[in-house]
């Protein structure tokens, strides 16, 4: 689910905030953890996403 958050569709991200709550948190913890430099990499698409498409809204 982690790799959805990095796509530049708005949908997939209000969906998965949807869906936050039902996740495990130490599982997706120790993932970001091992993980930081992709977890980087798709926080960077992210915030770039919303920053060309959202910000004047």
């Amino acid at each position: 689910m982690l790799q959805l958050t990095g796509e530049y569709i708005i949908q997939i991200l209000e969906t998965v905030e949807t869906h936050l709550p039902t996740l495990d948190p130490t599982l997706y913890g120790r993932f970001i953890r091992d993980n930081q430099a992709y977890f980087q990499t798709t926080q960077a698409r992210m915030i770039s996403y919303w920053d060309c498409c959202y910000r004047r809204l």
